[in-house]
């Protein structure tokens, strides 16, 4: 339903697995896979208690390449915490997003860097991890996110996901 011609961005992409997912569901267009690779850049004491420093280290930017070359795909993948290891590269035109990053600040640093740096296409679709299961930093950061720019709707979808779009999406 998103715009063809527009890349995938995931997020959060730890193994590549979701990432692969998406390629395979549309394997013409780019995959731009960013992820730490080396588990958060900040857990706040209160909004992300289900986290911690020690989680999703166990991968490699190598690792997650490596799927895409054994399946001849386009693909990019970024190392660094988003959004600041963006700087310089160029994602746009992006028409899907998954956001997988689980804590507060990466949301809502993801989130802002997507509206404020204008690389979605019109009508295109952001799926969010982590939305209503407890992870309180996601919700917070939606919550703050939507109130701020209100051309953006939430969605919740089953199970502990949100599903975001803008205004565009409904005239």
């Amino acid at each position: 339903m998103t715009d063809p011609g527009g890349n995938i961005l995931e997020i959060g992409s730890f193994r590549g697995g979701g990432a692969l997912h998406l390629s395979n569901s549309c394997p013409g267009r780019k995959i731009i896979a960013c992820d730490s690779f080396r588990s958060f850049e900040e857990v706040h004491p209160t909004l992300d208690k289900s986290f911690n420093q020690e989680m999703f280290t166990g991968t490699s930017k190598e690792r997650v390449a490596a799927l895409f070359i054994s399946r001849k795909r386009n693909y990019e993948v970024i190392d660094g915490f988003f959004p600041a290891s963006c700087a310089g590269k160029t994602l746009a035109p992006v028409s899907f997003v998954h956001l997988d990053v689980d804590v507060y600040k990466a949301t809502l640093e993801s989130l802002n860097y997507l509206e404020q740096e204008r690389i979605l296409l019109d009508r295109s679709f952001l799926v969010l991890d982590d939305y209503d299961r407890g992870a309180e930093g996601v919700n917070q950061a939606v919550a703050e996110f939507t109130a701020a720019h209100k051309r953006w709707r939430a969605i919740p979808l089953f199970p502990a996901q949100c599903l975001m779009l803008t205004a565009a999406w409904f005239g």
